[in-house]
């Protein structure tokens, strides 16, 4: 840790300067690079095969070993700068000879076969191969052989000693997703897979009974529990939630089916570990628990699992796509960020932007087509100027410094930089963030969101079937909820629910339950003795505490919320969307919004049980669109305020209204992007504009960028910014003169 957060350390001192990566590894950008003052450059490499092409195999036949190409690559890297490091992306994949010869160990699917009837995804991942099955004892003991070789050779190289740390990357997209994701080609039918949720179970349950009794079935054995079928993982599409009455083999099995992904990366981050002594930092993306709408078949709903790893010291993952439009869109979060802090684990945000230069770039691919490029902008959020991509690399900047995570700079294909404006300003950031260690970082939130992994294993089946036109269901407002957040000009923390107990509780004014819609008695128990009280305001979004393990109990919601909540089963589905109320826009004008829209807000999409406030001691801030039920209510207690909400997708003033009425600083209330901590401030204009930036005590500003000083003794101060413009500031407490 440094100065409040998790930091990299080089020699016994804090490192910041970004590293940079790239898939076209030629010494023209990692010199270019290195004259934007990097020294820290990653190139891949595996220790078997890289099904992406992104490296040659290394381990071509069973007796022969082929390391040319890191060697290569390590090189061109190093003579970039005489203080050259390296951090080596390792991909694991068994060869082909190897999966031919060990068919037992490889993945199956729902059809008994070993190879996928249609791609992943079209151009990125071939139908026509096996892969192994990561909880298959041959294929990762023979992995791990296969890995430690290949670090033993780096370490060994005469480049070894530059050698600063390691990523391992795996399965889809080198990310460690499931391959059988987003597509309804389900995977996890070996024999191996299935022995290992035998005993998954076991550690869970213990007994023969234990199990019976939580799968209401006096059949089920440890012994001989099976895969769900895919029937059964399907479930019934048209309601939000499946009956762990009946359905908890399915819940069972998409909580252990991610906590089959986190395994294998601790299990591989060991091998590196004991390989270099523990001398070097290992990890590897994953944990995209938002941005992946926290669905189970992507495997990446076991982040505690890593958090909690004496293996794993980072964990990576690029930005979110989501809303990352400059100016109209922000820098959104791919999973709870404070817990990473809480657990001493480093986030690094892997930043993949694309500059101006996108178009230019891929026209040198002959394959790609103008109609390609186009997509590709607008998900990438391709800007049009050398000025436009300098704001949004600026704005990922702000976000990285002041949620106290490491940057990359991840030149995709090669060449986003190759102008000397753009390598000016990515200079001008390593900079800052290499300063900005010398500074506290830590969190200036006062509104705390909380989510919770396990919750999710009781949603839906949330990949598209036939008919299915709203597969993410609830989960969508996972990402959907933050531009709200975002842009209310109050910044705030997001946890998981089971790092509640190590939460520095009096820095919290408001409390969010965003998806706990499972808890079980302890986590309820410490909510009821150490959350509700001090003031706080605790926001309760659709069904809070609905389930506890194979119970669903809807008295218990309103127990938790301490509203009388009506949940309505059965029937129709609705859209979680609210209106305001006459009294609802009184108390946003009392507290300083007496302008929001009167449009509806919430998910738009049929995805909900309708549950409804029906308490009379409630104020009644918000009705449902299309009923006269209450889905926005609020509730005063003597030592805490509880707010019930039928959707976390609400417009930025309510938030703003949230943070006042409860005591929480609010820097800004123009709508714009904002992320702060005790030391920056950044914001990215959503408008063109005056901004006036509220300081929560009198402070000196300056610069973030050049350090240059701005304001002395400011409570607020002003700026002008053009629609899309990124600020970042940096400001510390003014000290009166002696």
């Amino acid at each position: 840790m440094q100065l409040g957060r998790p930091t990299f350390f080089l020699n016994g001192e804090p490192y910041a300067k970004p590293l940079f990566a790239t898939y076209a590894p030629l010494p023209k950008y990692y010199s270019e690079m290195a004259g934007a003052g990097l020294e820290l450059f990653n190139f891949q490499t595996n220790c078997g095969e890289d099904p992406y092409g992104h490296s040659l195999a290394t381990w071509p036949e069973p007796d022969k070993w082929d390391f040319s190409q890191i060697d290569e690559r390590a090189q061109a890297a190093v003579q970039a700068s005489p203080n050259a490091m390296l951090f080596p992306r390792i991909y694991i994949e068994a060869p082909k000879w190897w999966r031919d010869a060990h068919p037992e160990a490889l993945e199956t699917l729902d059809f008994g076969g070993q190879t996928y009837q249609e791609g992943f995804a079209p151009g990125v991942l071939a139908a026509d191969r096996t892969y192994g099955c990561i909880m298959s004892p041959e294929w990762r003991e023979a992995m791990a052989s296969a890995l430690e070789k290949t670090v033993g050779h780096m370490m060994s190289s005469e480049w070894g000693s530059r050698i600063f740390g390691f990523e391992i990357a795996g399965l889809a997209t080198e990310e460690w997703y499931h391959w059988s994701c987003n597509q309804v080609q389900l995977s996890g039918y070996s024999p191996a897979m299935e022995k290992a949720f035998q005993h998954w179970l076991s550690n869970k349950y213990g007994t023969d009974d234990a199990l019976r009794a939580a799968w209401n079935d006096p059949s089920a054995s440890l012994a001989s529990a099976r895969i769900p079928s895919k029937e059964a993982r399907l479930g019934n599409r048209t309601k939000p939630f499946r009956d762990p009455a009946i359905e908890m083999p399915a819940i069972d099995f998409y909580l252990f089916y991610s906590w089959t992904v986190a395994d294998t990366i601790d299990y591989f981050a060991g091998v590196i570990k004991k390989a270099t002594n523990r001398g070097k930092v290992v990890g590897a993306f994953y944990n995209y628990f938002y941005e992946f709408n926290a669905n189970p078949e992507f495997g990446h709903n076991a982040g505690g699992t890593l958090l909690r790893s004496s293996n794993i010291d980072f964990i990576c993952a690029p930005p979110s796509y989501y809303e990352r439009q400059l100016g109209s869109g922000v820098e959104c979060y791919r999973r709870p960020f404070l817990s990473a802090t809480l657990h001493q684990k480093l986030w690094f945000h892997d930043n993949d932007l694309a500059s101006f230069l996108f178009p230019k770039i891929m026209k040198q691919f002959p394959s790609v087509t103008e109609e390609d490029i186009r997509h590709h902008m607008e998900v990438l959020a391709v800007t049009k100027t050398a000025q436009e991509s300098l704001w949004q690399f600026q704005r990922a900047a702000g976000f990285t410094v002041c949620e106290g995570i490491y940057e990359s700079y991840f030149d995709l294909h090669g060449g986003y930089y190759d102008t000397p404006r753009l390598l000016k300003g990515l200079g001008d950031i390593a900079a800052m963030l290499e300063r900005a260690k010398t500074h506290d970082r830590s969190s200036r939130a006062q509104i705390l969101v909380v989510a919770d992994e396990t919750s999710a294993a009781y949603g839906r089946f949330q990949i598209e079937t036939q008919g299915d036109a709203y597969p993410n269901g609830l989960n969508k407002a996972l990402m959907a909820h933050q531009p709200g957040l975002i842009r209310c000009g109050a910044p705030f923390d997001s946890v998981y629910l089971d790092d509640l107990p190590l939460v520095n509780w009096p820095q919290y004014r408001v409390v969010v339950f965003l998806n706990t819609y499972h808890m079980t008695d302890e986590a309820r128990s410490f909510i009821d003795g150490q959350v509700k009280k001090e003031g706080r305001t605790l926001v309760w979004c659709y069904a809070p505490g609905l389930f506890n393990g194979n119970r669903r109990e809807p008295d218990a919601m309103s127990r938790l919320a301490g509203l009388n909540l009506q949940f309505q089963d059965g029937g129709q589905l609705v859209a979680p969307v609210s209106v305001l109320t006459d009294e609802g826009k009184s108390w946003m004008a009392k507290w300083g919004e007496p302008n929001m829209p009167e449009t509806p807000f919430g998910q738009d999409e049929p995805v909900a049980n309708l549950i409804g406030v029906n308490d009379p001691s409630a104020m009644a801030l918000g009705m449902h669109k299309e009923s006269p039920e209450t889905t926005l209510a609020m509730r005063e207690f003597p030592e805490w305020r509880s707010v019930y909400t039928i959707s976390s997708v609400m417009p930025p003033a309510f938030w703003r209204a949230i943070a006042r009425q409860a005591n929480a600083h609010v820097f800004l209330d123009t709508g714009d992007a904002l992320y702060a901590n005790k030391s920056y401030i950044a914001i990215n204009a959503a408008d063109a504009g005056e901004k006036r930036i509220a300081l929560p005590e009198p402070s000196n500003v300056y610069d973030a960028l050049d350090d240059a000083p701005l304001y002395q003794n400011a409570t607020s101060f002003e700026v002008s910014l053009m629609r899309g413009e990124t600020a970042l500031y940096r400001y510390e407490p003014a000290h009166a003169p002696e």
